[in-house]
């Protein structure tokens, strides 16, 4: 990028044409393709992993990517799961339309900055954000609202619709997530275990015994089954 391009205090950038996604929206479009063919789909709280191999008929593997869930899930119970607390602020500004991002991190490592246009006809910008390892917190933390809006307008004015501070930006929103993470990276693998048995390689010292477990977790008790394990994405 040349010099006049880079925001403030940035030496050196990059630019390059990409594809940026809406991601609610996708979400409701694949879901509402799998239903077209014939794909159920389906909410369920389920406390053990032995209960989800009877759910919709006998089944002999399970997918467990229940993120942040695998750290209570009977079954799994993987201690190792800790989650990567995330805030941002939404806020409307049409005339944003290049999404910004700052790769570096403050010296504490929790802080980041970018600006994200979410495709379509809301004009809505992602303004962030925070990793917060080992953070459970789901509630806005507005000092740190306010370092993002600031951040934000010292890179892009146009934020402000016209106007001459980071007060003067459209707040639509103000949007927590807790990011399914786990200490030493990602679980996957498949993993053969027997129906009403604690999972092997993991401390399950805490496990409870087989006769209070819920009465959906001990069927098929004594069973060979898989499970292939996808959880704690977010590292760091």
């Amino acid at each position: 990028m040349r010099e006049d391009e880079l925001p403030p205090a940035r030496k050196h950038g990059v630019s390059f044409t990409a594809v940026t996604v809406h991601a609610p929206k996708l979400i409701q479009y694949l879901s509402d393709a799998l239903r077209d063919k014939g794909v159920k789909i389906m909410r369920h709280r389920a406390v053990s992993l032995d209960e989800l191999y009877s759910l919709v008929g006998t089944v002999n593997i399970v997918v467990n990517a229940s993120g942040n869930g695998s750290l209570s899930l009977l079954g799994v119970q993987d201690k190792t799961v800790q989650p990567r607390r995330g805030q941002v602020v939404v806020a409307k500004a049409p005339k944003v339309k290049a999404l910004i991002c700052d790769d570096t991190m403050h010296l504490d490592g929790t802080l980041s900055r970018y600006i994200i246009p979410r495709p379509g006809d809301e004009d809505h910008v992602i303004l962030g954000g925070v990793y917060e390892p080992h953070r459970w917190d789901p509630l806005p933390e507005w000092d740190t609202a306010e370092r993002i809006l600031m951040d934000a307008y010292a890179w892009c004015p146009d934020l402000a619709n016209g106007g001459s501070s980071w007060k003067d930006i459209e707040i639509v929103s103000h949007n927590v997530g807790i990011r399914p993470g786990r200490d030493g990276g990602m679980r996957l693998e498949i993993e053969r275990r027997r129906l009403g048995s604690s999972a092997p390689g993991l401390d399950n010292a805490s496990a409870p015994d087989f006769d209070l477990l819920p009465k959906a977790a001990r069927r098929g008790a004594g069973r060979e089954v898989a499970v292939l394990h996808a959880y704690g994405t977010a590292t760091g």
